[in-house]
């Protein structure tokens, strides 16, 4: 029996440590990896473009198909976040926050989202159009969680759920809100 406890303590402590390992370092500053869309034909990543001799900060869209990349368009777009495209190719989203939790610095005039479409200018959607009560929302140590969720979905609709229980629906061609009602 005390063999078999030793055996268990040590197929334990092997899992606990593979465990610990598993974990990956975070990746160093301005590593962009391409972001798909939920349908994997249409690609975004940040690039730098060269305008008047100045670099700019920017986004190259392309078509994923038969196992290559088409460039598709370019457009000017600081990525603060993470940056998704619809699934027709046509508008680059970036998630401003990058996730459900915002800097304790942040304020409700800051972006929660960026939006630009082929040929069109850049829309900003400020946190104030979504939280109604910023100073009520709920902290963690260092950072207040302002969305229970937000993306795509399969329609090309934004969809944002809040922390405050609203939710919205966005159509990110023309900005049109398709469902909710802004908070400000």
């Amino acid at each position: 029996m005390r063999s078999i406890g030793h055996i268990l303590i040590a197929a334990l402590t092997v899992i606990m440590c593979g465990s610990a390992v598993a974990d990956a370092p975070p990746e160093p500053p301005n590593l962009h990896r391409p972001s798909c869309s939920l349908n994997g034909r249409w690609c975004v990543e940040p690039t730098s473009q060269k305008t008047n001799d100045e670099r700019q900060a920017g986004v190259r869209v392309f078509k994923r198909a038969a196992g290559k990349s088409v460039l598709a368009w370019l457009a000017p777009l600081e990525i603060r976040g993470r940056p998704t495209v619809t699934n027709d190719g046509a508008c680059v989203i970036d998630f401003a926050s990058g996730s459900n939790l915002i800097a304790l610095d942040t304020t409700p005039s800051d972006p929660a989202f960026s939006i630009v479409c082929k040929g069109s200018e850049l829309r900003v959607l400020s946190m104030d159009k979504f939280i109604v009560d910023f100073a009520a929302l709920p902290r963690t140590t260092s950072h207040r969680r302002w969305t229970e969720s937000f993306g795509l979905e399969e329609h090309d609709h934004l969809v944002v759920r809040t922390v405050e229980g609203r939710t919205f629906a966005i159509d990110p061609h023309d900005g049109r809100l398709i469902s909710g009602s802004w908070a400000h």
